[in-house]
């Protein structure tokens, strides 16, 4: 896999803007630049699940469920793009 993309979400940055998330490369961004302090296991876990994904050419699906899984619970998740 080239692009890791997957179905589109939209979350919250740390700055109150809005950001449609399509990608595993864009998860791992927004995980890295926009996540509150408080939440860094959730974090961490979904950090692993979209670097493994990259590093093993793996689905996209398992990081994407990971992502979704950890900006729900910290309250980021606006909603899901579809």
């Amino acid at each position: 896999m080239d692009t890791y993309l997957f179905d589109p979400i939209i979350a919250r940055t740390v700055r109150g803007q809005y950001r449609k998330i399509a990608s595993v490369q864009e998860a791992l961004d927004f995980l890295e630049n926009n996540w509150p302090d408080e939440s860094a296991i959730l974090r961490e876990q979904a950090r692993y699940a979209c670097t493994k994904c990259i590093e093993y050419d793996l689905p996209t699906n398992n990081a994407r469920t990971s992502f979704i899984s950890a900006i729900t619970k910290s309250g980021i998740l606006v909603t899901d793009w579809n």
